[in-house]
C-alpha cells in the first residue's frame, strides 16, 4: 500500500506552507465526509462492505478505498502536513460526492500552484467528464430497479447543488428517492403534495400521462409547462394549495421496461442553470434508462 507521505510521485506540503490554508483543507475533507449518507452502498465508484453500509462512512472506511494507511489519512483530517497527488485528490473528490465547485475548491486548497494554469472552462469540463464516469459505473453496479433510480438522485443531488430538492421517482407510482438538503422544509410539502395529487388524479389522466411519457426519449429534459394541459392544471392547483412557488423545476426523464421515471426537482436558480449542467443531467438520466434495461423487472 502506497504512502503519500513517502512516495516521491506526491508533492509534499512542508512546514513552511500556508497553515491557513492547509487547516481549511482539513477541515474541508473531514466535513465532507461526515455529511455521506451511512445508507449509501457506493463510496464514488467504489462498492462498500455489506457489514458498513447504514453506518457513518469512517476514516478508515475511506483510507482503504483509496489504497492508503489509515494513519495517513487520519493525519490528513486532524491537519497534519500533507502531500497530495492530483489522482489522489481526484479519488478522494469521487468518494466524497463532491460538486463540480467543491472539487474545485478541494485543488484550490491543496495545488493552489495549479490554478493559475488552469482555466475555469477547462476545470468544469474536467470535472463534468469524471462526475458522468463516476455516475455511469455505479448505475452499471446497482443490482435493482430501486437502486438506479437512487444512484441516479444522488447523482444530480451532487451535480445541482442550487436545488432545493432532487429526486428520482417513478411518474405515478409511490416508488422514489429524495435527496433534500439539511434545514430546508420543501420537501415535506411537495411529498404531502404529490400523495394529494396521486390521489385526485383520474384514470384518464394517469392514461393522459402515459401517452405523454411514451413520446418523451430517455434523457430528454422536459419542462414543466409541456405536461398535458389537464394534468398542468392540476399540478398548479396543488401547488398554489400548499403554498409552492414552482420555480420551472428541472428534471430528465428515465425510461424502463416498466414505465417512466423522473429525475430533478425545483431549483433556488431555475434560470441560472448552465447548459453543462443540463447536459449532464440529461446523460444521468440516459444512463439510467440503459441500465434499467438490464433488470430483469420492477424492484417492490
Amino acid at each position: 500500500m502506497e504512502d503519500p507521505l513517502t512516495s516521491n510521485s506526491f508533492d509534499v506540503v512542508g512546514a513552511a506552507g500556508d497553515t491557513g490554508r492547509e487547516e481549511a483543507l482539513h477541515r474541508f475533507v473531514r466535513e465532507r465526509r461526515m455529511r455521506l449518507a451511512p445508507e449509501s452502498r457506493f463510496l464514488g465508484e467504489s462498492q462498500r462492505l455489506p457489514i458498513r453500509v447504514g453506518k457513518p462512512v469512517t476514516q478508515e472506511e475511506i483510507a482503504e478505498h483509496l489504497g492508503i494507511s489509515r494513519g495517513w489519512y487520519a493525519r490528513f483530517e486532524a491537519g497534519a502536513p500533507a502531500g497530495f497527488s492530483v489522482p489522489l485528490l481526484s479519488r478522494l473528490a469521487d468518494m466524497l460526492l463532491l460538486f463540480a465547485s467543491e472539487r474545485a475548491e478541494l485543488m484550490r486548497l491543496a495545488k493552489p500552484e495549479l490554478m493559475p494554469i488552469v482555466s475555469r472552462d477547462s476545470t468544469d469540463l474536467y470535472e463534468a467528464l469524471g462526475v458522468v464516469r463516476r455516475a455511469v459505473k455505479r448505475l452499471w453496479r446497482a443490482t435493482s430497479e430501486g437502486e438506479i433510480l437512487h444512484v441516479a438522485g444522488e447523482e444530480a443531488r451532487q451535480l445541482l447543488p442550487c436545488f432545493e430538492l432532487v429526486f428520482a421517482r417513478r411518474v405515478v407510482a409511490p416508488e422514489e428517492a429524495q435527496f433534500p438538503q439539511p434545514g430546508r422544509s420543501l420537501v415535506a410539502r411537495l411529498a404531502k403534495t404529490r400523495a394529494d395529487g396521486l390521489r385526485r388524479l383520474t384514470p384518464e389522466h394517469f392514461a393522459q400521462l402515459g401517452a405523454f411519457w411514451r413520446c418523451i426519449p430517455a434523457g430528454v429534459l422536459v419542462p414543466i409547462d409541456a405536461s398535458p394541459p389537464d394534468i398542468l392544471r392540476q399540478i398548479r392547483l396543488l401547488h398554489a394549495e400548499h403554498g409552492i412557488d414552482l420555480c420551472s423545476p428541472v428534471g430528465a426523464h428515465i425510461r424502463g421496461p416498466s414505465g417512466s421515471a423522473y429525475v430533478g426537482g425545483t431549483s433556488t436558480r431555475p434560470h441560472d442553470v448552465t447548459e453543462l449542467e443540463r447536459t449532464m443531467l440529461s446523460m444521468i438520466a440516459d444512463f439510467a434508462s440503459l441500465a434499467l434495461q438490464q433488470q430483469p423487472g420492477p424492484s417492490r
